[in-house]
């Protein structure tokens, strides 16, 4: 569909309905390639954050990958070996507060949780690392 001033496309997928309009109810890590989309974001289910990072990279679309994660996603060992030292994020965008969330589309909880957008661009890799910022 297209949506925005800017006539984006968007392809919207979930493996529950939640009563959006104009989702399709498929397995982002099932997909076998997204033709047409030059940017993958997503809020993945945090036990399978490793995986949704994995599956988007692989999709390997030409704008950016971006993941809303927890911040605790930066750490360990073997992420930083298997993932960050192959394929790290650009930028990572930290929020300075704690972020309220629904759970499954539940009701609003408050922040307990620190989070960021971890961002990849293309096959951009800095050699210096992602570069840290704070939003508001």
């Amino acid at each position: 569909r297209q949506a925005g001033s800017g006539g984006s496309k968007v392809f919207a997928s979930d493996i529950v309905d939640r009563g959006c309009p104009d989702v399709v109810l498929k397995d982002f890590l099932e997909t076998p390639a997204i033709i047409g989309v030059d940017h993958i974001v997503t809020n993945p289910p945090y036990e399978l954050a490793k995986e949704f990072v994995a599956k988007a990279l692989e999709l390997n679309p030409p704008g950016k990958v971006a993941m809303f994660l927890r911040l605790a996603f930066l750490e360990g060992k073997r992420r930083r070996e298997r993932l960050f030292a192959v394929r790290p994020p650009c930028r990572v965008w930290v929020f300075s507060s704690r972020q309220p969330l629904r759970r499954n589309g539940g009701e609003w909880q408050s922040g307990l949780i620190a989070f960021a957008w971890f961002v990849w661009e293309g096959n951009n890799r800095s050699p210096d690392g992602a570069r840290l910022g704070w939003l508001p």
